[in-house]
């Protein structure tokens, strides 16, 4: 097409290159030798209701400074000097915002979009709305149509001729407006009669916000319960489907995040801007940028896909949910250029795992924690035991006196029996009783358990467990690396078989709904089909269609007969297309990605491992003060028990931790034990030289076969080995294990 002749506005010609967009009132070239710069050349005869409105724009410096709105920055004149349009800033490489936050559009225009990428756009929204409010203009016409976003979202406002400015005491409307963005109160009324105002911009800007992170949805697109609703009278009627305050007998749509996967403050906004009660003040562009700054903070990745991102107040993944129930991918992989995924050769031959694994094998697990620092200590009978042993002799005393008592009352009277029978009572009691010693069993069974207890954590927290469940972690690593291979080829493999549903799919979902006409099916359904998720005619479907309120058997005819007309004109390519290389590429690239982790974890392992063993060996000779206690509370309940002759009861059982072996303790000194036999051992009640070298081990590693505890060398006294040496349990007689000599 020839370009127009015009003039700048020094009346110079200004050169027109190719025709970049054409709209209801004019449209738009090139400027030849300044890629920054458009011309904007009105059409039908529009240039003269828009000369004095540009001029004061013009006037009142608007493009001065402002990097989110091309606002006309000079004239372009006719042949005949007369206004014609006017210059503005190029955005090169930009889309419009309806092929961003439409799912479908979105794979094709903006590939590598993720959530995070619609949270920045939509700030980037705000901001520039933020900027025509400090200027004092309304953008009045907000819509889809007139946000342009390039691929690092960049956003910039155009249509800015439409804005409704004030300057040098004159006003200048915006006549025009969507209903899909129109506030409440001025729904169906002629547009160039109302005057706009800042808070009409700020209730377009929350529905912008809400189909950014809602994935297209319309906030007012929903399900009517008592039927069909279109979406102006739903608007006109502050029917916001998602509201948790009043939604007016709407609900949303199935399978759609509730408001509450936002953070409270971002929920209470909408329903701000959307409710009968917003029209008092809804939030301003100012606030949304702060709220959106804040959303920004509060994404995290999702577990089961990372390309996923959602807040984290959310709970489960939204976009999980929304793919696994409508069959949708919400967000895809970023583009791969072909060749640039590594081949599996290449991840594979580049690591030698059986060397790897060789090392790792070589690394000397740390040994069992059986033996804590524990210092050697003298037991002897505690003040309480001692007591208990004179309060024994005081009592048998006295019931000997008893006794004594009662035979000579015998002697003397023996008709008078209540007396010399209550004295004989009262002695034979004396002589028999225990007192409190009892207790004193009772206090050795809870300190020995007590014992046992931490001395069963202490092995588990310093023994070879935490070596063993690393070296675990590394094996189930380089089964998952082993098993990459065949998991490529099976992916491969079910995408090659899925490859004609794939280029269907593809070539359906060049036909959108919005650019095509049918009868009886206005903007308003349009906008409900697209609540549900149903944009192009890939979607289209006689169950889905079904499930959309306003549509019956009737009337999903002619979009379930365009969908058979355009599957009739498909024809599938056996080659792979540049989408099939594409998915088998982000499918070797994510092999490569998965192999890449397992590689570093498998080959950090040795270090680890080493590392690992090395601090267990230093844990173990680290004394602990909690068991030395315990320790030396237990030893004093056995030391008192022996001092009274009473036996010992048999050991809490301590669970064996891996390999490892029994501890060895230092045996308490001068405390004596009878051999096992029943014969008395040489003892000694003193701490002497000879006394200790009799009672210690030899050897750091003596235990007891029968329990692990620590052996002492007795002598035997009577019986056939009498004069002979043995080991025996320091623990006798409640364990009686021995060892030769």
């Amino acid at each position: 097409m020839t370009p127009p002749t015009v003039l700048s506005a020094n009346r110079s010609p200004l050169p027109l290159g190719e025709l970049v967009g054409r709209g209801g009132e004019g449209d738009v070239w090139a400027v030849r030798g300044d890629d920054g710069l458009v011309a904007k050349l009105y059409t039908g005869g529009k240039a003269p209701d828009r000369e004095s409105k540009v001029k004061a724009m013009l006037d009142a410096a608007l493009s001065e400074g402002s990097r989110f709105v091309a606002y006309p920055t000079a004239l372009v004149l006719d042949p005949g000097g007369r206004f014609a349009g006017f210059l503005m800033r190029r955005i090169a490489k930009a889309k419009p915002l309806y092929q961003l936050y439409k799912p479908i559009a979105r794979k094709r225009h903006f590939p590598a979009a993720d959530f995070r990428f619609l949270v920045h756009v939509a700030l980037n929204v705000a901001k520039a709305m933020a900027s025509v409010h400090e200027a004092g203009c309304v953008i009045g016409d907000v819509n889809e149509s007139g946000v342009l976003i390039t691929e690092k979202g960049v956003v910039a406002l155009i249509d800015a001729d439409s804005f409704q400015v004030e300057h040098g005491g004159r006003r200048f409307a915006c006549e025009v407006g969507k209903p899909e963005y129109t506030a409440p109160e001025i729904q169906n009324r002629p547009l160039k009669d109302v005057i706009r105002t800042q808070d009409h911009d700020t209730f377009a800007l929350a529905v912008v916000i809400f189909q950014l992170l809602w994935m297209g949805r319309h906030p007012f697109s929903g399900t009517y319960k008592e039927g069909d609703m279109q979406l102006e009278r739903a608007i006109s009627e502050h029917r916001f489907a998602y509201s948790s305050l009043d939604s007016r007998d709407m609900s949303p749509p199935p399978s759609v995040p509730a408001l509450d996967f936002l953070p409270k403050e971002m929920g209470s906004a909408f329903e701000q801007s959307f409710s009968a009660t917003g029209r008092a003040g809804r939030p301003s562009a100012a606030v949304w940028v702060n709220l959106l700054t804040g959303l920004q903070k509060q994404l995290r990745p999702c577990g089961r896909d990372p390309i996923h991102h959602f807040p984290a107040i959310a709970g489960p993944c939204p976009w999980c949910r929304m793919r696994d129930e409508l069959g949708i991918e919400l967000f895809v992989p970023p583009p791969l250029a072909v060749g640039e995924a590594p081949s599996t050769a290449n991840w594979t031959d580049a690591f030698d795992l059986l060397a790897v694994w060789r090392t790792i094998d070589r690394v000397t697990p740390p040994p069992p924690a059986t033996k804590p620092t524990m210092a050697t200590q003298d037991s002897g009978p505690s003040v309480g035991a001692k007591a208990a042993k004179n309060a024994r002799v005081q009592r048998k005393l006295v019931g000997l006196v008893s006794l004594a008592a009662a035979a000579a009352i015998i002697y003397v009277a023996a008709m008078i029996w209540p007396a010399w029978a209550a004295v004989a009572w009262f002695g034979f009691a004396q002589l028999l009783g225990h007192g409190d010693e009892r207790s004193f069993t009772g206090g050795f069974q809870k300190a020995d358990q007590a014992w046992a207890q931490a001395l069963g954590q202490w092995r588990s927290t310093r023994g070879p467990a935490r070596f063993d469940a690393l070296k675990a972690e590394l094996a189930e690593a380089r089964s998952q690396y082993e098993a990459l291979a065949t998991e490529e080829r099976q992916r491969l493999a079910v995408d090659e078989g899925t490859r004609r549903a794939a280029q269907l799919r593809a070539w359906l979902e060049q036909f959108q709904i919005r650019r095509t006409h049918f009868k009886g099916i206005g903007a308003g359904k349009i906008a409900t089909l697209a609540s549900y998720g149903i944009e192009t005619a890939a979607e289209v479907g006689s169950i889905r269609l079904l499930r959309v309120p306003g549509f019956g058997p009737i009337n999903s005819q002619p979009l379930l007969e365009w969908r058979r007309r355009l599957e009739g004109r498909f024809r599938y390519d056996p080659k792979p297309n540049a989408a099939d290389v594409q998915r088998a590429a982000f499918i070797r690239a994510d092999i490569t990605a998965k192999a890449g982790k397992l590689r570093n974890q498998l080959e950090a392992g040795p270090t680890r491992l080493a590392k690992l063993a090395a601090d267990v060996v230093a844990e173990q000779q680290v004394p602990s003060p909690e068991l030395a206690a315990l320790w030396r509370t237990r030893t004093q309940a056995e030391a008192d028990l022996v001092h009274l002759g009473r036996a010992v009861p048999a050991a809490t059982q301590i669970p064996q931790i891996g390999s490892s072996t029994q501890p060895i303790f230092p045996r308490p000194i001068g405390i004596p034990r009878p051999h096992q036999f029943g014969q008395k051992a040489t003892t000694t009640s003193t701490t002497s030289a000879s006394a200790i070298a009799k009672s210690t081990p030899t050897s750091a590693s003596l235990q007891c076969p029968s329990c692990g505890s620590s052996m002492v060398r007795r002598t035997a006294r009577r019986g056939p080995n009498a004069g002979n040496a043995f080991w025996g349990c320091s623990r006798y007689p409640g364990c009686r294990g021995t060892r030769r000599i």
